[in-house]
């Protein structure tokens, strides 16, 4: 859901210190490995990634600074991952009960992204951009709903998160997993790294 790239060494934001940064080459190189791992176990799944802030650094980079580049092979994220299709919004079962939108950012932010992001849109929201990991459901007449945020991939505490400045985050390493059923999403449900051990439905996986 997002941000499967850092690119830090591409920000805009300046190097904090002297932060230890990978090239672009090894983090592409990282991203592949990755997702060749989710290919392998995903069968006949189809493959498809929302893109986060971070990713759009690859193109955004090479844009304002190569700009004689664009379209040439190896100027999109897309060409390193040709399996996996991308967009900003994912529509699941979009006009129906369950129309679930899986996107990167949420509609609003803050503490109550994920409450907020759901009462907007108006259908099941899911979005990763705060790397919190919980499930806030919402309901009106039309029935119940679900806002998610599905954490992130990475070590909370990893060096990536320099800018944090060792503070106390509200993040959490895991993702979740939606279940529809006739349509309709079911109660999303968590998977969550602790200590290093990842558990869903109460047993270590």
């Amino acid at each position: 859901n997002g941000d499967i790239l850092d690119g830090a060494r591409i920000s805009r934001h300046a190097r904090i210190m002297w932060e230890q940064q990978p090239t672009l080459k090894d983090e592409v190189a990282a991203v592949q490995d990755r997702c060749a791992e989710i290919e392998r176990a995903a069968g006949s799944a189809q493959l498809i990634r929302s893109i986060g802030n971070h990713d759009a650094r690859f193109e955004t980079y090479l844009s304002a600074n190569a700009p004689d580049f664009e379209e040439m092979t190896g100027s999109t994220l897309l060409d390193y991952l040709p399996r996996w299709r991308a967009s900003y919004a994912i529509h699941i079962n979009p006009a129906q009960p369950g129309w679930t939108t899986v996107r990167h950012r949420p509609v609003s932010g803050g503490i109550h992204a994920a409450y907020n992001s759901t009462l907007r849109s108006g259908v099941n929201y899911v979005h990763g951009h705060l790397h919190k990991l919980q499930v806030t459901p919402w309901g009106d007449y039309r029935g119940r709903r679900f806002g998610v945020d599905t954490g992130t991939m990475a070590e909370p505490q990893g060096p990536q998160f320099t800018y944090s400045e060792a503070g106390p985050l509200n993040w959490a390493s895991g993702f979740a997993v939606l279940t529809f059923h006739k349509g309709a999403l079911l109660e999303p449900e968590l998977c969550v790294v602790t200590g290093g051990t990842a558990y869903f439905r109460g047993k270590s996986i």
